[in-house]
């Protein structure tokens, strides 16, 4: 119990003293502004439209970072968009763009961890949420504080995470997309999105900069 504990709260100690970064959407010519949500991303428009908005516009050194993809079918036939159509960089390297499973898979593990098994209503079984509040196991008080943060993620990944979609012809598709990596200690950092589709290469840029 005491190792448990200990993993949950290096967390928090870190977290507490952790960086806070601005992300920056950068408008190259070939890109304009768009507004989604309030927020300010990027979207550009060739064969498809896509754009990205990153999920919040601040965050601490220890977040992964996160975007809302949207994809809009202009064309005449069908494609298959997911996770795989998305490549990134972080300040020159390559870093790791989850898929739905692999961040289903790492939530179930955590569970594990703290030896909650799969003790989980059907609303909860894999490739479908029931929305939060309607959670009967939210509502048992011998679940832990950790155990309560695991559900919650994974409720929102039910309901937001992107997964492989087919678009027809004027369909639209929008999904969060959470990157593998976090934010290193310098006070300037640099994201490139590369998403391919149908040939085609849509970029993206965001900066990094810590906030004073």
């Amino acid at each position: 119990m005491r190792l448990k504990s200990l993993f949950f709260v290096l967390p928090v100690l870190l977290g507490g003293c952790a960086s806070i970064y601005d992300v920056t959407p950068l408008v190259a010519e070939s890109k304009q502004a768009a507004v989604q949500a309030n927020n300010d991303g990027l979207v550009v428009t060739h064969k498809n439209r896509i754009a990205v908005v990153p999920v919040k516009f601040a965050i601490n050194q220890f977040e992964s970072p996160r975007f809302l993809v949207t994809v809009k079918n202009l064309g005449d036939t069908p494609f298959a968009f997911s996770t795989s159509n998305i490549e990134v960089t972080f300040n020159g390297q390559p870093g790791r763009v989850l898929s739905y499973e692999q961040q289903y898979e790492d939530i179930k593990n955590r569970l594990s961890f703290y030896n909650y098994g799969f003790r989980m209503p059907i609303s909860f079984q894999y490739g479908y949420g029931r929305p939060f509040h309607l959670q009967p196991v939210f509502e048992d008080s011998g679940d832990s504080l950790d155990i309560q943060i695991a559900l919650a993620d994974l409720d929102h990944l039910h309901k937001y995470a992107l997964r492989e979609k087919v678009l027809n012809p004027g369909d639209q598709y929008s999904g969060e997309v959470t990157l593998g990596n976090k934010l290193s200690a310098s006070d300037m950092q640099h994201l490139n999105m590369q998403i391919k589709l149908e040939g085609d290469t849509y970029d993206f840029a965001f900066d990094y900069n810590v906030r004073h």
